[in-house]
């Protein structure tokens, strides 16, 4: 039986409902759909704390986007701010931030170097303090250390000023780019794996074959989601808020794709459109939307570089299969409609 009209109708609907989760997913500050931070081809690294203090440690952090300083000694840090001004404090009291620095207003998620800033960030009015934390651990995106969007960088140097007592101490670092590796390898993948979810749908036993993929393809997807989300340098705590929220999109996906697996055995024509609706979530979520993880060299995840790939290219693979099997089973095998208000007694 032919369902051209239903089948069309309903995949408009759900492209265009997947392709509103993919543009709200995308978080305003640095991070992926999945959660993790954007990837990149541009390294930061660290090269001197000069002069060395004792119970001081400075690192890069999260892909090269934030500055990390710990420190357990007894004389405060004082981090200064793009104009010189005090910006940061961490010591035995905890951590304290200048909220009239310029750099307060210019490091939030965002906010670009060169953005304006309100008229009470002044650098050389008096600190006004505010303690964020009572650690001594602080984190921050500075801008010094990492590639400007918008803006053509090139390899360079870069210096954060310190300052411990009357200690003057410099934090530099070289900011380079490294190439990614070639996206064709998992281009190919992506293909043959969606060449094979379609030929399923071809076989007497579409159904039993469409449950085990839609089942790997959610716990490829979810794994991905959950490695992206919980990479980096924040607290545990941080990391699960992160990861509820990255979760929200991805598992409209992750249900229709279950409800799907729960029905298809009875060839219940609804679950073959929720195997649809779960390949657009997830090809255009995981695949699509991470679709910078295939191509740079610095990625985000707490797995090996080459399993986020896969799992990206697996999610895209999969996803494009699922809606082309859609298609082919409405249009080739009997399937049990929905009940409709014509169909009670």
């Amino acid at each position: 039986m032919r369902h051209d009209g239903p089948v069309r109708r309903t995949l408009v609907a759900v492209a265009i409902g997947a392709g509103w989760l993919v543009g709200t997913a995308a978080p305003a500050a640095a991070h992926s759909a999945t959660g993790g931070p954007i990837s990149t081809d541009w390294r930061s690294t660290l090269e001197a704390v000069t002069p060395a203090v004792t119970g001081v440690r400075v690192s890069v952090v999260d892909l090269s986007q934030r500055l990390e300083l710990s420190n357990a000694g007894p004389t405060e840090v004082m981090v200064l701010g793009y104009h010189g001004e005090p910006y940061l404090r961490v010591g035995p009291a905890g951590v304290f931030e200048n909220v009239r620095s310029p750099a307060h207003f210019l490091n939030r998620p965002g906010a670009a170097a060169g953005a304006p800033v309100p008229s009470q960030a002044d650098p050389f009015a008096p600190p006004v303090w505010r303690r964020t934390s009572t650690g001594h651990v602080t984190r921050w995106h500075d801008h010094r250390i990492h590639q400007q969007r918008g803006v053509r960088d090139r390899p360079r140097n870069w210096l954060v000023p310190m300052r411990v007592g009357d200690t003057t101490v410099a934090v530099t670092g070289r900011l380079a780019w490294v190439p990614g590796p070639s996206p064709w390898p998992w281009v190919v993948v992506a293909g043959v794996l969606a060449v094979g979810v379609a030929g399923a749908a071809l076989g007497s036993h579409w159904w039993r074959a469409l449950r085990w993929l839609i089942a790997v393809a959610v716990a490829v997807d979810a794994g991905h989601v959950v490695t992206s989300a919980l990479f980096g340098a924040d607290p545990l705590a941080t990391k699960v808020v992160r990861l509820l929220l990255a979760c929200l999109y991805p598992a409209v996906g992750w249900a229709a794709g279950i409800y799907a697996m729960t029905r298809l055995a009875d060839r219940y024509e609804p679950a073959v459109y929720a195997a649809i609706i779960a390949g657009l979530v997830i090809g255009l979520i995981g695949g699509v939307g991470d679709i910078a993880t295939r191509t740079r060299s610095q990625v985000g995840a707490v797995l090996d570089p080459s399993l986020a790939r896969a799992a990206v290219g697996a999610s895209l693979g999969l996803g494009v299969g699922f809606v082309a099997s859609g298609v082919v089973v409405i249009r080739r095998h009997e399937l049990v409609p929905a009940a409709t208000s014509d169909d009670a007694p």
